[in-house]
């Protein structure tokens, strides 16, 4: 019964409606000299707002409110929430076509007021080609679980990459890489501890993916 209870809730999560309506900031910063340059940097950040703008108007105009007090528009619940993120990637030319590139990615996403959780479509999730290599898309995490769930997805995320890639011979190249990161829930409505990030104990939780590749 727990099981099915659990599938319920997640089949709300990812088909609830949500209103979000929002204003952000982005900054971006590299060094690079062309497409053919391997010795450079890029640093990206960026801040997102939302529900500020309803939230204040919800004290002049009087808004309906769902079972649970949030206000509505529309007859769906606005989100409320701010969300930042910082990336940061480093390329070294080693020379001879040996390159050595890294890349750390920090982001998070607070909901508060009219909201207790962020919208699936702006939480954070680990695995795939960009990023946990060793994970399909949406499979790892949050926290330490067993990602019961087809869709994993938290308001707290952080990856670390590290890869060097060489010349083999001809056209043929190689890749030696490793990953590490995962998310995690942080201020929100999840109470499971194993998904919850809990201090610095929860940098156990981190996954860590290696792999040799080969590629034309």
């Amino acid at each position: 019964m727990r099981q099915v209870t659990r599938i319920e809730e997640r089949r709300q999560r990812l088909t609830e409606n949500n209103l979000i309506f929002t204003t952000n900031y982005t900054f971006n910063k590299n060094n690079r000299n062309g497409i053919l340059d391997n010795n450079f940097y890029q640093f990206r950040f960026k801040i997102e707002s939302a529900g500020n703008l309803l939230s204040g108007l919800s004290n002049l105009v009087p808004f309906n409110e769902n079972e649970n007090g949030q206000l509505l528009v529309f007859n769906v619940p606005f989100s409320q929430y701010i969300k930042t993120e910082f990336d940061y990637v480093k390329y070294w030319d080693l020379s001879r076509s040996n390159v050595l590139a890294a890349r750390s990615f920090f982001g998070i996403a607070i909901p508060y007021g009219n909201s207790n959780n962020i919208p699936f479509v702006r939480s954070y999730f680990a695995g795939g080609s960009n990023d946990n290599r060793a994970w399909f898309p949406y499979s790892l995490g949050s926290g330490r679980t067993s990602a019961l769930n087809d869709f994993n997805e938290a308001n707290l995320k952080l990856a670390l990459n590290l890869e060097y890639r060489f010349p083999v011979f001809g056209d043929l190249n190689g890749a030696i890489f490793a990953d590490a990161g995962n998310i995690w829930n942080v201020f929100d409505d999840v109470e499971n501890k194993d998904a919850t990030f809990n201090g610095f104990d929860s940098l156990k939780d981190i996954a860590l993916g290696s792999r040799l590749r080969s590629q034309i």
